[in-house]
């Protein structure tokens, strides 16, 4: 898949070890994934084209991920995305909060590969694993 027919999604996630292993399992879903390590990459990446699926934490060094995210999806290329929250919070006033700011779903800390394969499917089009 190229640029224009792959699904694109950004990975916010402070902690490098869980990033780097969902950003992996989407690439080998046949993505064009971005691991992003600070909010600044994040908008970057953002900013490149339009984004199918973004993942983030809702605690980030220096803000919220769920302000973010509300602030993101009025971002152009963030019209059509699909947020998942990633989390350990797995409180349920934070999964209502979650989905008030935009996200159609929650994954709770720790993930199985599995999961992220069921949910990166579940929400985009054309995927197939390699």
């Amino acid at each position: 898949m190229d640029a224009k027919t792959s699904n694109y999604a950004v990975v916010l996630i402070p902690v490098p070890v869980e990033r780097d292993l969902i950003t992996l399992t989407l690439l080998r879903l046949g993505f064009q994934a971005v691991a992003c390590k600070d909010i600044i990459a994040a908008e970057e990446a953002i900013e490149r084209q339009p984004v199918n699926i973004l993942i983030i934490d809702v605690i980030l060094p220096g803000a919220n991920g769920l302000d973010l995210v509300m602030d993101w999806k009025k971002k152009e290329n963030m019209v059509n995305c699909k947020v998942i929250v990633y989390s350990a919070m797995r409180f349920p006033e934070y999964v209502s909060q979650a989905k008030l700011a935009g996200a159609v779903d929650f994954l709770i800390k720790p993930v199985e590969l599995d999961v992220i394969i069921d949910r990166a499917k579940k929400w985009t089009t054309k995927i197939h694993y390699r």
